[in-house]
């Protein structure tokens, strides 16, 4: 356990002093021309889009690494209302005062853009469908300077705004809102903005674009969003066949329209709340808790089954019962002894969905009981029974399996957690033995609809 205890502070360390050095920040504060200052400006490096947002003070603090800066790189600040302004990094000082111009033409936008904004998820979908009409999903957010210019294209009258109007119920999704976020778990909508989905009015989907912009100067190709939009207008004959459409990704940063093969997505075509994982176990550190404070080795071992995932539609609590193989044990370090138990493990994990720091996230408990296969020493070569003798070990163990789920894809998860043992599994007369560890797991989605 000691030799555990030092691993771990000197692992913590190399990651703390790793971070203390390698990230810079720069500080300052954005205002207007009446010295108030400007919430919720977006400010970012020009070349890779790294950046942060004003506090209710128009302070700001943007965070980076030296790795990631790039010579005679920009810092743009951008705001709904206001007027962009790029300034140079090597101009700038920390604690600057940066003052922002008021746009007048954007204020009049927002109040036309406001119709789209209060169209509510469930109007469209009833608008939807007693007209028979798609409906176009717009994600978007306050800080995303791409996405003004959408709202402005699909609002101002010009041709792809009246065919837009003529033939889809549009949705505007705020993905600072919690409506807009749960739109965007639900459909899977991907981690940046702006994106667009076209779905039927019983909500299944028909393509999906992520991105949407150019070079800056130059914008989007405005005739390739409207190709995009003209392609999907029309709602297919047979909802069944939605799995023959070719989905597809546009690129409206080129001059032609350019088609990419993007994911089918069965998963959102299937009605059903159940879904098939496949779990395999990248690595489990394990080690028997004993009373005789003697297995104080940790053993690596592994893990691989099957999960079957329930979520109810819209709802942030899922179920996950499964059936594992699961392999563990742990070494003592006074006798020759290096124990290997096989386990057949049926745990069924209860899980809560969130999002945070711009991941898919699920905080889980996993109540689990095991069934013991096989067991041997691998120090000694000897096989243990089980049973009731005092040279065997308990068949049955039980516990508990707190961890967090990382989605970083549609179809794969990666998990992390620690085995609470609750169960003695030892035989001897005033000796106790539990099984605990670490575990890390990575399961493969498939079969239903998507899962966030």
């Amino acid at each position: 356990m000691n030799n555990y205890k030092r691993l771990l502070f000197y692992f913590t360390f190399i990651l703390l002093t790793n971070s203390i050095y390698s990230q810079n920040s720069f500080s300052g504060k954005l205002i207007d021309n009446k010295n108030q200052p400007i919430q919720l400006a977006n400010i970012c490096f020009k070349a890779n889009n790294i950046g942060c947002i004003t506090d209710i003070n128009g302070d700001f603090t943007l965070t980076f690494s030296e790795d990631t800066l790039v010579l005679n790189d920009s810092i743009v600040f951008m705001h709904l209302n206001y007027k962009n302004k790029t300034i140079a990094y090597s101009d700038l000082k920390n604690n600057d005062t940066i003052s922002l111009e008021q746009d007048y033409y954007k204020l009049s936008e927002v109040a036309i853009y406001a119709q789209y904004a209060q169209n509510s998820y469930r109007l469209a979908l009833s608008e939807a469908k007693e007209k028979g009409k798609p409906i176009l999903l717009f994600f978007t957010a306050s800080y995303c300077g791409p996405c003004r210019y959408y709202k402005k294209l699909f609002v101002v009258d010009n041709e792809i705004s009246r065919f837009l109007k003529e033939n889809y119920t549009l949705v505007i999704c705020d993905i600072l809102s919690k409506p807009g976020m749960k739109l965007k778990r639900l459909y899977g909508s991907g981690p940046g903005v702006p994106n667009f989905i076209v779905i039927t009015p019983d909500e299944r989907i028909i393509a999906k674009h992520s991105g949407g912009w150019g070079r800056e100067g130059i914008g989007p190709d405005d005739e390739a969003c409207l190709k995009f939009l003209k392609q999907y207008c029309k709602l297919p004959e047979k909802l069944v066949s939605l799995k023959q459409i070719r989905q597809t990704n546009y690129d409206f940063s080129a001059n032609e329209l350019r088609k990419r093969p993007i994911p089918t997505f069965d998963k959102d075509l299937s009605k059903t709340n159940w879904r098939i994982l496949l779990n395999l176990g990248l690595i489990n550190v394990t080690n028997i808790k004993s009373t005789a404070d003697s297995y104080s080795s940790y053993k690596v071992g592994y893990d691989f089954g099957l999960n079957f995932y329930y979520n109810k539609k819209g709802s942030n609590f899922s179920l996950q019962p499964g059936l594992l193989f699961s392999s563990q044990g742990g070494r003592n370090s006074e006798v020759s002894e290096n124990f290997r138990i096989n386990y057949l493990e049926m745990p069924v994990q209860l899980n809560y969905k969130f999002y945070s720091g711009g991941f898919n996230l699920k905080a889980s408990l996993a109540p689990y009981v095991s069934y013991g296969l096989a067991a041997k020493n691998k120090i000694t070569n000897e096989r243990i029974k089980f049973g009731k003798n005092a040279d065997q070990l308990k068949k049955w163990d039980y516990g508990i399996t707190p961890g967090l789920t990382i989605t970083p894809i549609g179809n794969m998860d990666f998990f992390a957690g620690y085995k609470i043992g609750l169960n003695n599994i030892s035989n001897v007369a005033n000796e106790t033995m539990y099984n605990r560890g670490f575990y890390v797991r990575m399961t493969i989605k498939f079969f239903g609809r998507d899962t966030y």
